[in-house]
């Protein structure tokens, strides 16, 4: 009989996961590897308690490449797994992208939504999903209002001057002082009270990344898959696990592919690769005309063998699009299966919290939003820590659900009869 080349023949994977390999790749979001690691640190051993695990999370240690990381080492009663926790960081590239100043931002709002709305990305959000339109839009129209109540403030400065008969110059300085007022200080309340600012960076940088305009991220993503090709080839590792959190997911998918170029064999030596997704917005960027590159990449690791991929959201979190097939979406294929990738999962937020807290967490969407890497207050079957820590793979861990074939609670009936 012939020798089989070993390089044609899948390398057998273990049945449990004694040492992973994560690699986080976080949204639009400067707060940095500290305020992550914290909540990492403090949130895991909430998380074990209530599932009946040990947990202990090492410090922050500096690698090159601007690379963080952190040991977790999980136990239970028949278990013990040792992870590498590697954080990704680009929130400098995020800061030196981080437009400041009222007139600023309502310069990039402008120009942001009026993109968004001639591409016709708008009108696509609001026929698959109206909350996600309403989180999409309604920061455009907290500072539009701002700029409609600083030009009423000016207007009642030249009707104080017509009213007392001074020269028009006076009115106008009688308008524009308490007008400027409004937008330097209206401006940050906004931000610190609704967010409102944030997702509007996030809505601009969305554009720049589609156009691939960003050469510190480019050159960064690159950097990013060498370190994760080079060790790949050398962990022994049972498990490697990609994380992508909001816009970060966007990221993660260029990177993936990336890595995938890098190294044809990524995905099919011993370590099962696991792709996590949570709160993902790939459609925002997706969607955009000139990333017909990233669609690409979206559809190369959806076919990717010996690759899982699911992706978490909830229905109340409205920066994301919960529920929803992004390769289908895309254009990528034609239907969703049970078997396609990603399998479409809910982290049901009802479950995680009591009743009470629910009440209280659902109206907070930067909450809702960041849940995902959170400790709940129920034990429940969505369990950030158990899923990049514990001794399942990711598709291990849910294998028992299904994906979400078809979810339209929040389709306008009226506009059901488009496709979206």
């Amino acid at each position: 009989m012939a020798d089989t080349d070993s390089a044609d023949v899948p390398a057998e994977r273990p049945h449990r996961v004694r040492r992973r390999d994560v690699y986080y790749v976080s949204g639009f979001d400067p707060k940095g590897v500290a305020w992550y690691h914290h909540v990492y640190q403090s949130e895991a051993p909430k998380q074990a308690a209530l599932g009946n695990y040990r947990i202990k999370v090492g410090d922050r240690q500096r690698q090159p490449d601007h690379v963080a990381r952190w040991h977790v080492r999980y136990e239970d009663d028949g278990n013990a797994v040792d992870t590498t926790y590697d954080f990704l960081r680009w929130d400098d590239i995020m800061r030196a992208n981080w437009p400041r100043g009222a007139f600023a931002m309502q310069w990039l709002m402008l120009g942001t939504y009026w993109r968004y709305f001639t591409t016709g990305i708008l009108w696509r959000v609001l026929k698959l999903t109206w909350a996600t339109f309403i989180a999409a839009a309604y920061p455009a129209g907290l500072l539009i209002a701002l700029g409609l109540v600083a030009l009423l403030v000016i207007g009642l400065g030249a009707l104080t001057a017509w009213l007392i008969n001074v020269p028009a110059w006076i009115g106008l300085i009688i308008g524009l002082v308490p007008a400027y007022a409004v937008m330097v200080y209206g401006s940050p309340w906004l931000e610190k009270t609704y967010g409102a600012q944030w997702l509007v960076r996030i809505y601009a940088f969305n554009l720049k990344q589609a156009r691939r305009a960003v050469p510190a991220l480019e050159d960064r993503l690159d950097k990013f898959a060498q370190h994760i090709a080079a060790r790949s080839k050398t962990t022994d590792a049972d498990e490697i696990l990609i994380v992508g959190h909001s816009t970060g997911a966007q990221t993660a998918v260029s990177l993936i592919d990336r890595v995938l170029r890098l190294d044809a064999d990524f995905c099919t030596r011993r370590a099962q690769v696991s792709f996590l997704t949570i709160g993902g917005s790939i459609l925002m960027m997706g969607w955009q005309p000139e990333a017909s590159w990233f669609r690409d990449a979206v559809k190369r690791i959806a076919e990717a063998p010996r690759f899982d991929w699911i992706d978490f959201t909830v229905a109340q979190d409205g920066a994301t699009f919960a529920l929803q097939d992004p390769v289908k979406l895309l254009g990528l294929r034609a239907t969703t299966a049970e078997n396609d990738k990603p399998k479409l999962l809910s982290t049901k937020l009802f479950d995680l919290f009591t009743p009470e807290s629910f009440k209280k967490v659902h109206r907070d969407w930067r909450r809702v939003h960041f849940h995902y890497l959170m400790a709940s207050e129920r034990a429940a079957d969505y369990d950030y820590f158990a899923i990049t820590a514990g001794p399942l793979t990711l598709a291990q861990r849910y294998a028992h659900r299904a994906t979400t074939v078809t979810f339209d609670r929040f389709r306008l009936k009226i506009l059901r009869k488009f496709d979206p």
